[in-house]
């Protein structure tokens, strides 16, 4: 296993506010021949046993935790909904800090919201703490509305399948949506899947058009 860190960029009218301060942990598995293996396809296998994620997730945050810290930078971490869940989790976080050079607000938790979210009260716990906790992929699920209620996150991350479609109507409508959302409850929205300047451009045209003091950041091949 290897991690690789993907840039998040704030996506502004002006070049001179870009910054490269946040980016996203990702896992891949790196085959015989050296080629790395989207998480994609192993994760399944994997998250079918609670133990295994719990491996898994773990060593990310170790993985994170050893990297020579900048307090300007922070670094997004995908963890599944089982670990969340584990009463096990919060304290393999404070331990974490406790033997590391980095503050909790550098450390931003991406949770899945199709994952199986049953211990609210732990993510609270986490957020106490001062992590900084964000729902992924919002939008690709049925319990988006009320993951979002019930979770209060910091951030939003809107799935790649809306970036990509911002021509056809019904897509564009339905970002329109989120992105008011993420405005009104002033938190912040990544936009996946932003793999080109023209998806830049829609984006950064949708936010002048219904959320324009939304703090909207990209995330793609296009940075």
């Amino acid at each position: 296993l290897k991690v690789f860190c993907q840039p998040i960029r704030l996506i502004s009218p002006h070049s001179s506010q870009r910054d490269n301060q946040l980016f996203e942990v990702l896992v891949r598995l790196i085959d015989k021949q050296g080629n790395a293996i989207k998480a994609s396809r192993f994760i399944q296998s994997v998250s079918s046993s609670r133990s295994l994620m719990w491996e898994l997730d773990c060593w990310v945050f170790r993985k994170v935790f050893s990297f020579t810290n900048n307090s300007c930078v922070c670094y997004h971490v995908n963890v599944s909904g089982s670990t969340i869940s584990n009463p096990r989790f919060v304290n393999f976080l404070r331990q974490c800090l406790k033997h590391s050079n980095f503050l909790p607000h550098q450390i931003h938790l991406e949770i899945t919201e199709q994952s199986s979210i049953t211990n609210l009260t732990q993510i609270n716990l986490i957020k106490q703490l001062g992590f900084i906790v964000g729902l992924d992929d919002f939008g690709s699920g049925y319990n988006s509305l009320i993951f979002l209620a019930q979770i209060h996150p910091h951030f939003i991350k809107l799935d790649g399948i809306y970036s990509q479609n911002l021509k056809n109507q019904s897509y564009r409508a339905a970002a329109k949506f989120v992105l008011q959302i993420a405005q009104e409850l002033s938190i912040g929205l990544v936009a996946e899947w932003v793999d080109s300047e023209a998806i830049e451009q829609d984006l950064l045209s949708l936010k002048a058009e219904v959320a324009p003091n939304l703090r909207l950041y990209g995330q793609g091949y296009f940075y």
